[in-house]
């Protein structure tokens, strides 16, 4: 199949994914460490577009399009330390290394 053919085909259901990424609890939630450690602009800005998010899904599900969700886990050591953290921005290091987005926590 030539590049033109693939710019002028119709989009199909098997042809797309929809991607949901960090509705966790820990951004998404008022009472995640998101909204309670200073950035509550996080989940109020969630709340706002969760309606679309929803629709976008059930959309998908009625078309048969597969949805994929991911979201945020930050690691620890065997000591309980936060690792693999040092590519965020200071202020949220210093908020993962404290608490949020562990493994089988309800934020996370």
């Amino acid at each position: 199949m030539s590049a033109d053919t693939l710019m002028y085909r119709p989009v199909e259901a098997g042809d797309v994914t929809l991607l949901v990424l960090d509705f966790q609890n820990d951004f998404a939630h008022p009472d995640g460490i998101y909204g309670r450690d200073g950035f509550a602009h996080v989940p109020e800005r969630a709340r706002e577009v969760l309606p679309a998010v929803l629709s976008a899904w059930e959309a998908a599900r009625v078309a048969g399009i597969p949805v994929v969700t991911a979201g945020l886990t930050v690691l620890t050591d065997l000591d309980g330390v936060a690792i693999g953290i040092d590519q965020f921005r200071p202020a949220l290091r210093a908020l993962f290394a404290r608490h949020g987005f562990r493994s089988g926590s309800w934020g996370g």
